[in-house]
């Protein structure tokens, strides 16, 4: 079979309407590694929070159209961002099976409403 038509058939789908996005694209978690001098030396490991907000997603919390809840997992999600008004949004990294990261781009202006489309991919 086609692998773009197996990958459109597969699994459950849901449109969620009317998320707004407050995250933004700056908001970065790194690992710092600090080391202070002295007898003995010591070595601290710190997880700062650089540029503003993150914003994390989970499945359980959204509602599609028909207010419907999703589950709390979800097999090989896809997430297609559907934008409802001028600021540019993304996905930060790929959906997990419990949600995913989504940010705005810290240049857009307004407020950022989107819809989503999510499916679920399961190739068994």
């Amino acid at each position: 079979m086609n692998g773009t038509l197996s990958f459109l058939r597969g699994g459950r789908r849901w449109v969620v309407s009317g998320i707004t996005i407050y995250g933004v694209e700056s908001a970065v978690d790194f690992l710092l590694v600090l080391t202070e001098s002295g007898d003995p030396a010591r070595v601290m490991f710190c997880l700062p929070l650089l540029g503003g907000r993150q914003q994390a997603v989970d499945f359980e919390s959204l509602t599609d159209i028909f207010g419907n809840p999703l589950p709390q997992s979800i097999i090989a999600p896809v997430v297609i961002i559907i934008p409802r008004s001028e600021a540019n949004c993304y996905l930060i990294d790929r959906p997990y099976e419990t949600g995913f990261r989504i940010c705005r781009d810290r240049r857009s202006t307004g407020d950022a409403v989107v819809d989503l489309f999510i499916m679920e991919n399961d190739f068994r």
